[in-house]
């Protein structure tokens, strides 16, 4: 018995003989294969345009558990840029900063000792 993501790329190019054409080996490998080899994935997703999710859902998850994956990811990444825009916008200028010390705002204006 194959596997339905197997199945999904057989049918996606019309025969096993086919798939095994497309991809450069011979058809009987393709026949004596119950699943595809994970190394061949991606191969056959870009041969067939079948999604790797499809074709090894045990390797890459099935599609909504990956998508509610990556909307997190993106949540996560979105929070933190909005946490470094905000730092940036209140981080001192480099007139504040001068050989490594922050030079405090009440001395804004007041020459000091290394503007002499």
């Amino acid at each position: 018995m194959r596997d339905p993501g197997l199945e999904e790329a057989v049918r996606a190019v019309g025969s096993v003989s086919e798939l095994a054409r497309q991809i450069g080996i011979s058809q009987p490998s393709v026949s004596n294969w119950t699943r595809i080899p994970a190394e061949r994935v991606l191969l056959i997703e870009a041969t067939t345009g079948v999604d790797r999710k499809v074709l090894r859902p045990d390797l890459y998850g099935p599609p909504e558990q990956s998508q509610q994956m990556a909307d997190d990811v993106a949540t996560a990444r979105a929070q933190e840029y909005a946490l470094l825009a905000t730092l940036l916008v209140r981080a001192p200028g480099y007139r504040w900063i001068r050989w490594g010390r922050a030079r405090p705002s009440f001395l804004d204006g007041r020459p000091t000792t290394e503007d002499e």
